[in-house]
């Protein structure tokens, strides 16, 4: 006899196949577990990721007696700066006058205190008087009280239609028109 059993002939075999099998597992493990190169924090920094992101926003905020209430699709606040899509806004003053805007696309700066609207459209209600306005641009300031539309606003009723390139709208609700403004009349049939 050569001194091998019938039974030693296999172990060779399983024992090169498991070492296959774990060399199969170590390369897929470790192609799983690779990230390709490292990203520099240069590169990358965490103020790129929102920190906090909301669907269907609704906030209710008492400034000085006036209550406003802001609605947006979807928010997202970066460092000091709150994004909104889709953001109606309305204000209802303590003198009971009724501001309703709404913006595609707004961002709010908790530092500067800064509520800014882009492509905004509003309307405006008081006890004697209604008027629709738009501008491309309309900021809000918190300390300051007032309304600025640096990019003009185009001011609507049934008896006119006012052009502005560059407007402000004080606290007490009056718009005060600089750089230029146009009027048109609208006359109506008795």
């Amino acid at each position: 006899m050569d001194g091998r059993s019938p039974g030693n002939t296999r172990t060779p075999w399983l024992i090169l196949l498991l070492a296959l099998i774990l060399t199969l597992g170590g390369w897929i493990f470790y192609q799983d577990l690779k990230l390709g190169e490292r990203i520099s924090e240069e590169e990358f920094s965490k103020e790129d990721i929102p920190s906090v992101s909301v669907s269907s926003l609704e906030l209710d905020k008492d400034i000085s007696g006036d209550r406003w209430t802001f609605f947006a699709r979807e928010a997202s606040r970066k460092n000091d700066i709150i994004h909104a899509l889709s953001l109606d806004m309305t204000l209802k003053r303590k003198d009971g006058t009724l501001w309703k805007a709404e913006s595609p696309v707004a961002e709010y700066s908790d530092i500067k205190d800064i509520l800014t609207m882009n492509s905004i459209d509003g309307q405006t209600r008081g006890p004697d008087y209604f008027y629709f306005w738009r501008s491309p641009e309309g900021r809000f300031s918190e300390t300051q009280g007032e309304w600025v539309f640096p990019l003009g606003i185009t001011v609507e009723n049934d008896h006119s239609t006012i052009y502005g390139n560059f407007a402000r709208s004080a606290s007490e609700g009056i718009l005060y028109l600089e750089n230029g403004a146009e009027i048109i009349w609208k006359i109506q049939d008795q």
